[in-house]
């Protein structure tokens, strides 16, 4: 991955560093047009590089869709419960696409608990998936599908994201952290259960003090192992931090200090108080 002026703005992605010429865009454009993005974990920049793959395919001239089959990053949206990530992939993509074709499943506790009682049909869950999935695919000429927090929720609907990757037959870009030799086993864990479709995995947010020997031990044993390294992405804390001023000014709030505006927040205390 490399840097480029239409990768979306507040995220490690726009800082990549490449450790391959690969490219995976390039390396399923031969035998699939779809590409599913997963994680490891939650919180770990899969949404920023799922979108800045998919601006980088436009800016190549292909019509590119996006879709999340299961939603869960939740909030109230007009009395409904929707994922913010199609929200921003639709102003950013520029889509037109429906919502109920961006987001076919809502994946939220409720759900879950009706899916654990019997309520919920797999089957059924899967044919609204592809449907949505064929709509979106008869306008463009490249989908980005973006699993969900983890690549193993969805699980309990058969619904988990190597599910969904033999559904919609796409290869598996899997984005992971990397903090200490240990996480190797998980990547090689997921890779098992991703079987022949990843394509590989990009590393994000990385920390320095790891960075040079994931580079030069790990990237290699995982490449070694048949495991494709397209990135190795450094933590950044311009990117992932927030300023002492642009919290202040996101909660509309004053600062008792004028000094230090610029630092970055490192933690935070909750307090309530009675204005007497």
């Amino acid at each position: 991955m490399t840097d480029t002026d239409s990768e979306p703005d507040s995220t490690d992605a726009d800082s990549s560093t490449d450790t391959t010429d690969s490219d995976p865009v390039a390396a399923t454009s031969g035998d699939a047009e779809t590409l599913l993005v997963s994680s490891l974990e939650e919180s770990t920049g899969k949404t920023a590089i799922t979108l800045a793959l998919a601006r980088l395919a436009a800016a190549d001239g292909e019509s590119v869709g996006y879709m999340k089959p299961k939603g869960t990053r939740l909030q109230s949206n007009v009395g409904k419960t929707l994922d913010e990530d199609p929200l921003l992939a639709r102003e950013l993509l520029d889509l037109d696409a429906e919502m109920h074709d961006l987001e076919p499943v809502v994946y939220s506790p409720t759900f879950v608990e009706q899916a654990i009682r019997g309520r919920e049909d797999p089957a059924e869950l899967r044919d609204r998936v592809r449907e949505a999935f064929e709509t979106l695919t008869a306008d463009h000429d490249r989908l980005f599908v973006e699993g969900g927090g983890r690549y193993d929720i969805g699980g309990i609907v058969d619904l988990a994201d190597a599910d969904i990757a033999t559904l919609l037959d796409a290869r598996v870009l899997l984005v992971a952290p990397y903090e200490r030799p240990a996480d190797v086993d998980d990547i090689i864990a997921a890779a098992e259960t991703f079987g022949d479709r990843l394509a590989g995995v990009v590393f994000n947010d990385v920390p320095d003090a790891v960075y040079d020997s994931l580079e030069t031990d790990v990237v290699p044993f995982l490449e070694g192992r048949g495991i494709p390294v397209y990135g190795v992405v450094p933590s950044e804390r311009e990117l992932s931090g927030v300023t002492v001023a642009e919290l202040a000014d996101e909660l509309g709030a004053s600062t008792l200090v004028d000094d230090g505006q610029d630092n970055y927040v490192e933690r935070f205390t909750a307090v309530s108080y009675t204005h007497l």
